[in-house]
């Protein structure tokens, strides 16, 4: 067996040596491209409690850019997550944890100052 892996390993090998730089080059592109996009998606994120669980749960379907576009109420998040679970089919999480994400989303990706300011001028016009 041993015998065997070395022999298909060398395959590799070799078959990766005959290649161009040029596909070499975008063979390792497309390796490594989702480990540079998610930690750039991670990096950016506010450092706060509840973080890590907001990155796990959200860049399991999509990336945190999409997350940092919303700009919802608390109330505008728990209807969110309440859709996904029934139209989307996000996994339910358990009551502390989606407190935890709702919590940090409420805080880090709520509506933007100058939107509410501009909305409330508007109101009064």
């Amino acid at each position: 067996m041993l015998v065997s892996q070395c022999v298909s390993d060398r395959c590799y090998m070799q078959f990766f040596e005959n290649l161009s730089g040029t596909i070499k080059l975008l063979c390792l592109v497309v390796i490594l491209w989702p480990y540079f996009a998610f930690a750039d998606d991670f990096t950016e994120m506010p450092d706060d409690i509840g973080r890590l669980e907001v990155f796990v749960e959200c860049s399991r379907c999509h990336s945190m850019q999409i997350v940092n576009q919303q700009g919802l109420t608390r109330s505008a998040w728990e209807k969110l997550m309440v859709w996904m679970v029934e139209e989307q089919g996000m996994t339910v999480m358990q009551e502390e944890k989606e407190t935890l994400v709702v919590d940090y989303l409420s805080k880090h990706y709520a509506p933007r100052a100058e939107q509410q300011q501009f909305q409330g001028r508007a109101a009064f016009r």
